[in-house]
């Protein structure tokens, strides 16, 4: 199943949601980003979260593909895994990230019109 498919199948509408998205599906992010792209929904996921590792990993030529579509489509994932929320430091950064994406995406959606005043 595709991402798109699942968010129209669920009737999820990104461009009214604040969303972030995180991923660990050993390799097939890059699938998933394109999928997005290919249907016009990558700009409004308000955050990127994941360890975008294992496709490189996998097949170094498409973990390159992948790096080149993410910024082709400004998308500035942040990294990290379990094993980070261990550690209070960088936990605070990933909650520091969370919110400001969350900020970002009320943002975006206050400017669209769909969500209370821009105060």
């Amino acid at each position: 199943m595709r991402f798109s498919d699942w968010l129209r199948d669920n009737r999820l509408t990104l461009r009214a949601s604040i969303c972030l998205l995180r991923m660990n599906i050993e390799g097939a992010e890059f699938d998933v980003i394109q999928d997005l792209v290919d249907h016009g929904l990558a700009g409004f996921i308000d955050g990127y979260y994941g360890m975008w590792d294992d496709t490189s990993k996998i097949d170094a030529r498409r973990g390159e593909e992948l790096r080149a579509l993410l910024v082709a489509n400004n998308i500035a994932p942040f990294t990290f895994n379990g094993r980070d929320l261990r550690v209070a430091a960088r936990k605070k950064c990933i909650e520091y990230d969370d919110v400001t994406s969350i900020q970002a995406g009320l943002r975006r959606i206050r400017a669209a019109g769909l969500f209370g005043s821009t105060n």
